[in-house]
């Protein structure tokens, strides 16, 4: 097995150091998620540090070894293709790209909570103010019924649309031409992957395993991947 690069060493060391630190801090009192982890921009213990330091940050023991198994299994080859500077500068814009993304999302969803919660309240309270009780029953409805009577027309028209024998052909069409597509990837790709008895016989087992057993798929990869380890250990092509 060929030498994991500098960068992508380094990453890992860094990624299991501060879980290890997370963990510690928390036998003293000290949670290092509210300062490292990444928080809404609007809150009060948002830092725009928290960008890059979230990165290394983990929720748990799952989390932290699932990210590092991907980070080994991809870095390293990117790394050694890439080379260090811009592996390094991929990992950094995407971790950072990512938080942005998550912000603009959580942004979204506040102003859309937001704005309900205040159209909701306020014409509860004119409601209240103008006719007490019956008046605050009836303005709140006021303002949900509307959203609530759309909904309702689309999800009868929906199942009323799907129904039609046209629609029911088209979609069974569809799902055919989806299979078949997937299908066609899946022999491209066992043409690639399954060069010897070893990887044949991998497969073999974790179709099987995946069509008669309820196995957690993300197991099925872990365990396929140390066993590729042990079967091809050594055996890396020489540069």
């Amino acid at each position: 097995m060929n030498a994991i690069p500098t960068v992508t060493k380094n990453l890992l060391i860094i990624n299991v150091l501060v879980f290890l630190a997370t963990i510690v801090a928390q036998s003293y009192g000290l949670d290092l998620a509210r300062y490292l982890g990444l928080h809404f921009f609007l809150a009060d213990n948002f830092n725009i540090a928290q960008l890059i330091t979230y990165m290394f940050m983990h929720g748990g023991f799952t989390h932290l070894f699932f990210n590092m198994f991907a980070l080994w299994m991809f870095g390293r080859i990117l790394e050694q293709v890439w080379g260090p500077k811009r592996f390094l500068f991929y990992y950094l814009v995407c971790g950072i790209g990512a938080g942005f993304i998550q912000e603009i999302v959580q942004y979204v969803h506040y102003e859309m909570v937001l704005s309900a919660y205040t159209s909701v309240n306020t014409a509860t309270f004119v409601g209240y103010k103008n006719r007490g009780i019956p008046g605050a029953i009836a303005a709140t409805l006021g303002v949900i019924a509307p959203s609530l009577v759309i909904i309702m027309i689309i999800a009868a028209f929906i199942s009323n649309f799907i129904e039609l024998s046209a629609v029911s052909s088209a979609f069974a069409g569809i799902r055919a031409c989806v299979c078949v597509l997937i299908g066609s990837a899946v022999v491209k790709l066992a043409k690639k992957s399954l060069v010897d008895k070893g990887a044949i016989a991998i497969a073999a087992v974790v179709f099987v395993l995946s069509l008669f057993t309820s196995v957690f798929p993300a197991l099925l990869v872990v365990v396929a991947g140390a066993i590729g380890i042990v079967l091809k250990g050594g055996k890396g092509e020489k540069k």
